[in-house]
């Protein structure tokens, strides 16, 4: 499928969530939806297996500014113990276009009791969409089965975690049942060292399939012969070592035949007596022709007629499966979090199987669950020289940033080789590995790192776009994931805010070259549709005049008023996502256009005089 329809189709879906109003609703499966944000709060859909997310400005998720640099963000968990204060606070927080940073003050309130049927949970996992929203809780105290959901997961910063790692083994017997160890050594890989590791396993659950019938590999050989000087009597002998059994077979026969015999067939392949009853004969045919030998019979040499057969037959068999289950060290997140379902739901998914069926069967597993208030106070971040600062430091922390930028790459494409950065904007939701598939240029539209299914996606190249260039534009697309938790592509939005763009100028990326610094020179909107100017199908110029008719095209549609001096010999970088101004449409792009920095290169006096642009060119919907 051409990359610009799946991109447009795709958008559709995300840029709809986008513009719902701050009072709307709206349905995620319970494998989608995100953690608490200061966007907003979990509330459960009882008994829907979906969830809602209310986005409000209401009471319980409020904002409040005690002067100008300050403000305040209430987040909610749930927990069985009130006294409980480890909720995570996220460092960082965003509003009307400015950054926050949290300020270390901290208030837990009580916002909300109730009764219900709940179990708090120890969560160590290596990503958090591996956290199940829902799950199957048998009490102890009265056997009851519930199903019990969790409305969030407040996850603490990336750290080493205890990966729970499991291995189904399968074994084939026939027919008798195999040895299966209780503990085994089975693989996984690090995610910290983008490497496969051991730990042992301890076998947790046997199973094993129906009887089946398995042709041997090898047939069973053997050999019979008759008297050669006289024929009247075809008693003949198949023979195996010392061994011999007294069939009457004709060795003239087109096939040698095994009925009233087939149990001497078997001995002859070693299967026990009592085992023969687990083995048939299927077939039979001759190996080669006839021949003569002597033979010597009561002292008297005598000439024989031989001739070679050789027998095929199956087994009784069954597969059986054994699984293991172990922990290693691996890279993660962690979490406390309790599930829970209402008293009266859970009566009623009872009732379905019993309808007699009471407060009192369940009045032992009751308990009370807290949902608790966090109010974090913020503090509005420096201006953006000190973001500059921040973003390029002085040589010494540059250097170690670098470093450790550089072995972080290295653990990406040890992990998948399709990884060929590392690009960020501080202080934004973008940090996130670059790829870019050598086949299938849209493969990581809809695939994450580990190359699963996903419609989140990963920032990725095109085809086109070469980072080992010296010069010409590397393409980049991204979703622009703007649920409760932003992600992706989700703050280049931002950009149409001159303050935003001063404190917020630069984007890394991390190559296996080193680490460079561009510098934004444009943000703007295009409607693909409009076919007026094709941004995403120009990865080098082929002249100097058709590089001036391009950034003339952005310049006239380029929200930031800058004069930063670009030429045909730069290095480029366009970021491209869905917009909010079209998000009905399936063809509206956000752009972000950056220019290479030199090393040693001032941009402070491009970043203060620095303005919004009056009258930047629109796609035709928004005029």
């Amino acid at each position: 499928m051409n990359k610009k329809i799946l991109v447009r189709i795709i958008c559709i879906v995300a840029s709809f969530i986008i513009v719902i109003p701050l009072s709307a609703y709206f349905l995620l499966k319970d494998e989608d939806i995100p953690e608490v944000s200061p966007q907003g709060e979990i509330i459960k859909d009882e008994p829907s297996d979906t969830l809602q997310i209310a986005l409000t400005n209401s009471d319980e998720n409020r904002e409040e500014k005690s002067d100008d640099n300050y403000i305040t963000v209430d987040y909610f968990f749930y927990t069985e113990n009130p006294d409980e204060k480890n909720f995570n606070v996220p460092e960082t927080t965003k509003r009307n276009g400015k950054n926050y940073e949290y300020a270390g003050k901290t208030e837990y309130s009580i916002s909300e009791t109730m009764e219900s049927i709940a179990i708090t949970i120890e969560l160590e996992v290596e990503d958090k969409n591996d956290a199940k929203d829902t799950i199957v809780y048998v009490s102890p105290e009265t056997g009851v089965q519930y199903v019990l959901s969790a409305d969030s997961f407040n996850w603490g910063e990336l750290t080493e975690i205890k990966k729970r790692v499991t291995e189904k083994v399968e074994y084939t017997a026939c027919p008798e049942a195999p040895e299966i160890p209780e503990i085994k050594s089975i693989g996984y890989i690090n995610k910290d060292t983008a490497k496969e590791e051991k730990t042992d396993g301890k076998l947790f659950k046997k199973s094993y399939s129906e009887e089946y019938w398995a042709k041997a590999e090898e047939p069973i050989f053997g050999t019979f012969e008759r008297d050669a000087t006289d024929y009247t009597d075809y008693k003949t002998g198949i023979m195996d070592g010392d061994e011999e059994w007294s069939v009457k077979v004709d060795i003239d026969n087109t096939f040698p035949s095994w009925e009233g015999y087939e149990k001497d067939v078997l001995k002859i392949a070693g299967i026990p007596e009592e085992e023969i009853d687990n083995y048939r004969v299927i077939g039979a045919d001759w190996v080669g022709e006839k021949y003569y030998d002597v033979t010597e019979f009561n002292g008297k040499e005598t000439v024989v007629e031989k001739r070679d057969a050789a027998y095929a037959y199956e087994a009784k068999c069954r597969d059986y499966y054994a699984e293991y289950e172990g922990y290693g060290a691996s890279l993660g997140y962690k979490t406390t979090v309790t599930y829970f379902t209402d008293i009266d739901e859970a009566l009623e998914t009872l009732r379905k199987k019993d309808k007699n069926a009471s407060k009192d069967l369940i009045k032992d597993d009751i308990k009370t669950v807290y949902k608790m208030k966090v109010t974090a106070t913020y503090k509005e971040v420096s201006a953006h020289k000190d973001t500059v600062k921040r973003n390029l430091g002085n040589d010494r922390s540059r250097a170690k940033a670098e470093k450790a930028d550089k072995e972080l790459l290295e653990k990406y494409k040890a992990y998948n080789e399709d990884c060929a950065g590392i690009i960020s904007i501080e202080d934004t939701v973008l940090n996130h590995p670059l790829m870019q598939s050598p086949y299938d240029e849209d493969f990581y539209l809809t695939h994450d790192l580990d190359k699963n299914k996903n419609n989140y996606g990963v920032p990725f190249l095109t085809l086109s776009s070469d980072l080992k260039r010296e010069n010409g534009n590397n393409i980049i697309y991204g979703h622009n994931i703007l649920y409760n938790e932003r992600d992706i592509f989700a703050d280049l939005v931002f950009y149409e805010n001159i303050e935003f763009y001063k404190n917020h100028p630069i984007i890394k990326l991390v190559t296996e070259d080193g680490t460079d610094y561009y510098l934004i020179f444009a943000y703007y909107l295009i409607d693909t549709k409009d076919n007026d100017f094709v941004y995403w199908d120009k990865c080098e110029w082929e002249s100097e005049s058709e590089y001036l008719k391009y950034m003339e095209e952005v310049d006239k549609r380029n929200w930031i008023n800058c004069e930063i001096p670009c030429n045909i010999n730069d290095k480029y970088l366009t970021l491209s996502s869905c917009s909010v101004e079209l998000a009905h449409s399936g063809t509206n792009r956000m752009v972000v256009m950056a220019r290479k920095l030199n090393p040693g290169e001032g941009y402070e006096k491009y970043i203060d005089f620095a303005s919004p642009k009056e009258s930047p060119l629109l796609p035709s919907r928004l005029k």
